[in-house]
């Protein structure tokens, strides 16, 4: 069975704490546009351990609490999330 999660958001910058985002930060991967929108894709480092499959329990709640720590963390403003669960 394989399971995959799709996970990603757009945010709008505050310009309160940063001027742009890029790259790693936590499970999730950023990138700043020249508009001003930042998307976060969610993509966890594989543990040694882990087996695909067992990335792919996480569910929403716990990911989207996850971006939302760090988007209050960096003053950005969540405009949307997509989420699916591909079995």
């Amino acid at each position: 069975m394989n399971n995959r999660i799709i996970f990603n958001a757009q945010m709008a910058n505050t310009h309160r704490r940063i001027k742009s985002i890029s790259g790693r930060l936590g499970d999730f991967i950023f990138r700043t546009y020249h508009d001003g929108h930042i998307t976060a894709y969610y993509k966890p480092k594989p543990q040694k351990n882990e087996t695909p499959s067992s990335q792919c329990r996480a569910n929403f709640d716990a990911i989207s609490s996850q971006l939302r720590e760090i988007t209050d963390q960096l003053a950005l403003s969540i405009l949307s999330i997509n989420y699916l669960n591909e079995q």
